[in-house]
């Protein structure tokens, strides 16, 4: 509950942003998906769980840089950048959390809800267009086979198709 007051003014931005975003919506629902795992899985929390203190340091120095990285790069990065940067120090935190008071055993056992909250963390940017170049780059491949098993004779310039009497290129929009 403390992390969640701490950072509610990002989580907030956060939401706002995937409500209105045509790439991010999923974000809406993986704290809700995360929480009905942790839900249909739930034990009680016996005496056996100890602190991992190397777990908890780990993931707190994940999520100190991000929260670094996240202050210091204001004004310099995106929006989607410093909400993906903000969301990746509070899944850490969280992550600390559950190894400082519940123990490995208990993040062990609670591995895929805890670890399903890194989709929380939109996309950078970069990795984004990288994506999406990839995906117009495999399309055109796509494309450039159909052609040739239909024996339809064609130029290729990267994405962009000549063909006899029209010019076909395969936009980034169409392969995300």
């Amino acid at each position: 509950m403390l992390l969640t007051l701490l950072f509610i003014k990002r989580l907030t931005r956060l939401m706002l942003f995937a409500a209105h975003s045509d790439v991010h919506p999923n974000i809406l629902l993986v704290p809700l998906v995360a929480g009905y795992l942790l839900y249909i899985q739930r034990r009680p929390v016996s005496a056996g769980y100890r602190s991992s203190i190397l777990g908890t340091l780990t993931v707190t120095g994940i999520g100190l840089a991000a929260l670094a990285a996240g202050i210091g790069g204001r004004g310099s990065v995106t929006l989607n950048d410093e909400l993906a940067l903000m969301a990746l120090a509070l899944v850490g935190f969280v992550a600390a959390g559950g190894f400082l008071f519940l123990g490995l055993k208990w993040i062990a056992a609670a591995a895929f809800p805890v670890a399903f909250l890194i989709f929380m963390v939109p996309l950078p940017g970069a990795a984004r267009l990288c994506l999406e170049r990839a995906s117009a780059l495999a399309s055109a491949d796509a494309a450039a086979l159909y052609f040739s098993m239909a024996g339809t004779p064609f130029v290729r310039h990267g994405t962009v198709f000549e063909l006899p009497g029209i010019v076909l290129e395969v936009a980034q929009e169409c392969s995300a």
